[in-house]
């Protein structure tokens, strides 16, 4: 190989170096990462023609707008993000994805008929995203005991809707960092109201209670001192 290719080659590999550690490539190498084996274009190509009308139709003037999570916006591409990465739906189980469960359990006054509607939604575009080239099952990205991972994939989809900007139950809100700290006894969970109320049951009401690994990150980030990690 001749110097100036090696030369070349340097130049490039460089460059992608410094383009890969920017900002803006992480979120977008992150955006497309979290959605597993399925390939972003795919999974939201069929998203947009399943379960995304549906969902603006019905959900959007909340959840398009200004509650959190936003997973009804008009755009696509955001709308299926969110709904991936805050765990709304199950495209192994259907019938076991949030957004069902939720509107089964009278959110909202929606008829259960809406639920049925949104279960064979998701079914379809799981079904479909099993027959595309290469296709697979979109996978929420791992649970972890930092306030990022516990904000997005519990507080915003389990807590927000009734402890949030629009409407703070009991005083309490869930919607910032500092506004969660509240409920928080740093390094003690068992003194700490995010985490006792969510472990007796209490909370959230009207919806499934946390998984024993939710309340687990949930205890342990608190322990380590409920950092802003």
């Amino acid at each position: 190989m001749c110097f100036k290719m090696k030369q070349l080659i340097t130049v490039i590999l460089g460059l992608i170096s410094i383009i890969a550690c920017s900002p803006e490539f992480q979120q977008g190498a992150l955006d497309i990462g979290l959605l597993g084996l399925a390939g972003s274009a795919d999974s939201v190509g069929i998203f947009s023609s399943t379960l995304h009308p549906l969902l603006v139709a019905n959900c959007g003037s909340c959840h398009g707008l200004n509650q959190s999570p936003k997973f009804a916006v008009t755009d696509p591409l955001q709308a299926h993000n969110t709904l991936i990465n805050s765990n709304l739906v199950n495209l192994s189980n259907a019938a076991a994805s949030r957004l069902v469960t939720k509107i089964q359990g009278g959110h909202n006054s929606f008829s259960t008929a809406l639920a049925t509607q949104i279960q064979t939604a998701i079914e379809d575009w799981a079904s479909q995203l099993q027959t595309v080239n290469g296709g697979g099952i979109p996978a929420p990205p791992p649970l972890e005991a930092t306030f990022s991972s516990i904000s997005q994939r519990i507080l915003e989809p389990k807590c927000v809707g009734c402890h949030g900007p629009t409407k703070a139950a009991s005083g309490k809100r869930y919607d910032t960092y500092a506004a969660t700290l509240g409920t928080v006894h740093v390094g003690v969970p068992t003194d700490s109201s995010l985490y006792t109320e969510c472990q007796s049951g209490q909370m959230p009401e009207n919806a499934p209670h946390l998984s024993a690994e939710e309340l687990d990150v949930i205890y342990q980030w608190i322990l380590v001192g409920a950092p802003n990690n």
